[in-house]
């Protein structure tokens, strides 16, 4: 007696299950996979972006002049382009730079920034982040 005929007529109806199982969970492991990506690029770039916040903050609390401090900000950005439209470079009693009358106080440096989130499959999202720097006047 041959009990192979009998194992194949036995499991003969799932044939191509395997592969449809696979099919639906591939979608949504890949749709997983790069959101992955995409959130640790733009955490990045955010990470970066706070940085050049930083490093502007540090060129203006040195009294370096407005054009001085974006350029520290687009160096320290390094491969991402810096949206100034919305720049702004502030101290505690509202003046724009350090100065002698300053000295001592908070300057703020900051922008606001748009990010886009390109996840496979699904919709663009654009997301605007305010970015700041913060250092003592010198």
């Amino acid at each position: 007696m041959n009990l192979y005929p009998r194992l194949r007529r036995a499991g003969g109806g799932q044939s191509g299950a395997a592969a449809v199982e696979f099919a639906l969970v591939a979608g949504l492991l890949l749709l997983l996979v790069f959101g992955i990506i995409e959130f640790g690029r733009v955490f990045s770039e955010l990470g970066v972006f706070n940085a050049a916040a930083r490093a502007g903050a540090r060129a203006a609390a040195v009294r370096a002049e407005t054009s001085d401090v974006q350029d520290a900000i687009v160096a320290a950005a390094g491969p991402y382009d810096v949206d100034f439209t919305n720049f702004q470079m502030t101290t505690e009693s509202a003046g724009s730079q350090c100065d002698e009358v300053t000295q001592g106080e908070l300057i703020t440096v900051g922008w606001d920034q748009s990010f886009e989130i390109n996840i496979l499959l699904l919709p663009d999202v654009t997301k605007s982040v305010n970015i700041q720097g913060v250092f003592r006047c010198e």
